[in-house]
């Protein structure tokens, strides 16, 4: 960092936020490093034992980068969740077209790997349409820690999804998991019935 503003406590024990939860202590050279390496941003609040009640933005002790244009997320802002949602009760919509493909193409070898993989792809997608909708809503903290790469783990990035906005990421992963059943399940069903009449 280039400047911190005066008056900071560079060797008091800071903590900051993640999600909903404190984080710390840990030593302003931390911060420095996580700000440096993308973990914080700006407007990531930090809290020592000098500002008595108050949590302060770490943009306002790091200056090193222009202010960005647009205000900070307020500590409580809920993103958008549509995406996340579609997310969550994505296997259900997918019972018709699964059936329609079954129906109509009845005898075309490794339909079920096509469709599992058709799947897979949308799911990806949705995924990719909740991480841009989280940085168009200012909250790109959240954003930043649910790598590119969690995509491909629709388990795991629905878990940390929920966990890191609302502190809840066992209760969405549940829904998933159940409708995932719920479609497995129909599709079975429907299945035996189609071949078997």
């Amino acid at each position: 960092m280039r400047d911190i503003v005066n008056g900071s406590p560079l060797y008091a024990d800071w903590y900051f936020t993640e999600g909903d939860k404190q984080v710390g202590p840990v030593s302003f050279a931390d911060l420095e490093s996580k700000y440096r390496s993308g973990y914080l941003l700006r407007n990531t609040l930090v809290w020592t034992a000098s500002f008595g009640e108050d949590w302060k933005e770490l943009g306002t002790f790091i200056v090193d980068d222009p202010i960005e244009d647009r205000p900070p997320a307020t500590p409580l802002e809920e993103p958008p969740n549509f995406w996340f949602y579609a997310l969550i009760l994505s296997p259900i919509p997918l019972i018709l077209p699964e059936l329609l493909l079954w129906y109509i193409f009845p005898t075309v070898n490794y339909l079920d790997v096509f469709i599992s993989l058709l799947f897979i792809a949308l799911l990806g997608v949705m995924c990719a349409l909740d991480m841009q909708a989280l940085r168009d809503s200012r909250r790109k903290d959240i954003a930043q820690r649910l790598d590119f790469w969690m995509i491909f783990l629709v388990p795991l990035y629905i878990y940390l999804r929920a966990r890191w906005v609302t502190g809840k990421g066992l209760i969405p992963l549940t829904i998933w998991l159940i409708t995932l059943f719920l479609n497995y399940y129909i599709i079975e069903i429907a299945y035996s019935y189609i071949y078997l009449t």
